[in-house]
């Protein structure tokens, strides 16, 4: 038997029988994992608001033949309260949460704190789907595969709206007019230098600001194209 201490977002939470509960979590320093709560169900079960989709918690676990146990919370904050009031909260966290649940298969400490971030600024955010847009090209970075967006990525040329070309999803990076003659765009230089914006802008300046609804989701759609390409 081992005990750990660690952080937890809860991804998942699934009823078992009438009484337990099996959560899918992602810990700060292990990473998805499953963790079997029994008579999770009941009301006067202490962790049974805490266990909640979206909550954030802190606490000691229980390894015990290669399975997870709670055995103390010591610091939770119910994210899940905030979200679920309001439905464009709720979905978009549910959007963010199958990108992250398909794609994320290790731990890391930085994703972890983007997701919790994301969470927890999610519900404060004047437009939705700009946070959605700001975690899933920040989710690219902290994966390794963040295009190339200020250079060509054949001659090294830095883009500018002069010589700007295109930007292709399958060749991660922009192209400049000497080095490519297709006209064919997924991403115009307008929305490079917007993303690269987004990249650069913490979420607590970002909660205020709006953006047009259709451009985002356009660009929430690419990036998860983006993402889709590197993983195939």
């Amino acid at each position: 038997m081992i005990y750990l201490k660690d952080e937890a977002i809860v991804l998942q939470t699934v009823q078992v029988g009438e009484k337990d509960l099996s959560i899918t979590v992602y810990l700060k320093n292990l990473g998805k994992e499953n963790i079997y709560i029994k008579g999770g169900q009941i009301i006067k079960n202490p962790f049974l608001t805490t266990v909640q989709q979206f909550n954030w918690f802190k606490g000691v676990l229980i390894k015990y033949k290669e399975k997870l146990f709670i055995k103390e919370i010591d610091k939770s904050y119910n994210l899940a309260i905030n979200i679920s009031q309001n439905l464009d909260s709720f979905f978009t966290a549910s959007k963010i949460l199958e990108t992250f649940n398909k794609y994320t298969t290790f731990p890391d400490k930085k994703m972890f704190n983007l997701l919790k971030k994301t969470f927890y600024f999610l519900p404060r955010a004047k437009n939705k789907e700009l946070l959605q847009t700001a975690f899933l090209i920040k989710y690219i970075y902290l994966h390794g595969i963040f295009p190339t967006f200020g250079k060509c990525i054949k001659c090294k040329t830095k883009i500018n709206s002069r010589n700007f070309q295109n930007f292709i999803l399958e060749n991660k990076g922009s192209l400049c007019k000497r080095c490519s003659r297709v006209r064919k765009t997924d991403l115009t230089y307008e929305d490079i230098v917007f993303l690269s914006k987004i990249f650069k802008t913490k979420y607590s300046k970002m909660i205020n600001l709006d953006f047009s609804h259709s451009k985002l989701r356009l660009l929430s759609k690419k990036l998860n194209d983006y993402l889709k390409i590197n993983f195939s």
